[in-house]
């Protein structure tokens, strides 16, 4: 794996990216969130172009904190997530 996923901070309404390089074009790679497979969906975007794959969530909420994990075969990477609660100001 040339860039495994890396553990991240936003906060809620942000984006989360998620990029992983591997050595080898034309993997499949299997998607995770807390041991359970994900798809793309209105939610989640999941890409590949060459050796490059992504994960991206536009709108970040709270429970999309966690670890996510991506396999290709017996590679495999994970990062945790974490996400703040929006900060609110009241006056």
């Amino acid at each position: 794996m040339l860039q495994p996923l890396a553990d991240i901070t936003v906060t809620e309404k942000q984006e989360i990216f998620l990029e992983v390089k591997i050595n080898k074009p034309g993997q499949t790679p299997v998607w995770t969130f807390e041991k359970k497979d994900i798809s793309s969906s209105k939610h989640i975007q999941l890409t590949s172009q060459g050796t490059v794959h992504r994960l991206v969530i536009e709108t970040a909420h709270l429970d999309d904190e966690g670890v996510y994990k991506v396999a290709f075969g017996d590679v495999k990477s994970s990062a945790n997530v974490f996400v703040d609660g929006e900060k609110r100001f009241v006056l």
